[in-house]
């Protein structure tokens, strides 16, 4: 699978959190709206009800401990269980909403945090599309990660550079991207282990609010836009084999070298 991950900031504190909710909400429809023209399992994008979801993640548990994965038997089963029982963000954007308040104020109730995290996702298991969206009621920054499903090892997102680019900043117009990073994920990993422990690690694509003058050594491209700049590691599309992550770790540090790479 491959991911997008973006830094958010300057965010007002949250004063009423169903409000902001349902806010958020609406953004995350417009983007999965883009995001369903390009891949069909963002127009699938939605909730689970909670008996369904909690049943799913005892069983996910119960073969964590195992070294054989989980038995395609039981995948198609949690396909099947995930294909019913389940709220559409196309369908009913409000229900979604009401959804979302409801889970966030029973986890704030037993916490006692301000921790937001609102995430729809499509209902295929190995393959699933998701939009979550993370940040405290009270800080200025947070997080918004996208996964993108690859089927069949194919690199469907990585065929059209300007696609993506598009993306990018749909992206950025939607929401106050501070830095933005898109390649292949390992289960919730970071794109590739960043070569320095507290910035935030580079892709195959980037974007950062900064202007950035020169490509330097390791990066192929880089492209103005209204705000910032768009960064391109190499034309095709990266792996996590050693000489991509290599390529990654240079391109990090000539953005260091810039000033652009952010902390974490």
């Amino acid at each position: 699978m491959y991911s997008i991950v973006a830094r958010l900031k300057n965010q007002p504190a949250v004063e009423d959190r169903d409000a902001y909710i349902v806010r958020a909400v609406a953004l995350i429809a417009k983007l999965a709206k883009r995001l369903s023209a390009q891949n069909a399992h963002f127009a699938d994008l939605g909730l689970i009800l909670e008996d369904t979801q909690s049943y799913i993640n005892a069983k996910v548990g119960s073969y964590a401990a195992g070294d054989d994965g989980i038995p395609p038997k039981v995948i198609e089963e949690f396909d099947r269980l995930s294909q019913s029982d389940r709220i559409l963000l196309r369908d009913d954007p409000e229900m979604v909403a009401q959804m979302l308040q409801h889970s966030c104020a029973a986890l704030q109730e037993q916490t006692g945090g301000d921790h937001l995290s609102l995430s729809v996702q499509s209902p295929k298991l190995l393959a699933s599309a998701k939009i979550s969206l993370s940040r405290g009621m009270t800080q200025s920054t947070g997080s918004l990660a996208t996964t993108l499903p690859a089927e069949h090892e194919e690199d469907f997102w990585f065929d059209n550079l300007s696609m993506m680019k598009g993306l990018i900043r749909e992206i950025t117009n939607l929401y106050p991207v501070s830095w933005l990073s898109i390649g292949p994920t390992l289960y919730g990993t970071s794109p590739a282990p960043s070569l320095f422990e507290d910035r935030e690690a580079f892709g195959w694509l980037g974007y950062t609010d900064q202007p950035v003058a020169t490509t330097g050594e390791a990066l192929a491209e880089v492209t103005s836009v209204e705000v910032g700049s768009i960064l391109v590691l190499k034309p095709n599309f990266m792996t996590l084999h050693a000489a991509d992550v290599d390529l990654c770790h240079k391109a990090e540090a000539h953005l260091v070298d810039l000033g652009v790479l952010p902390l974490k």
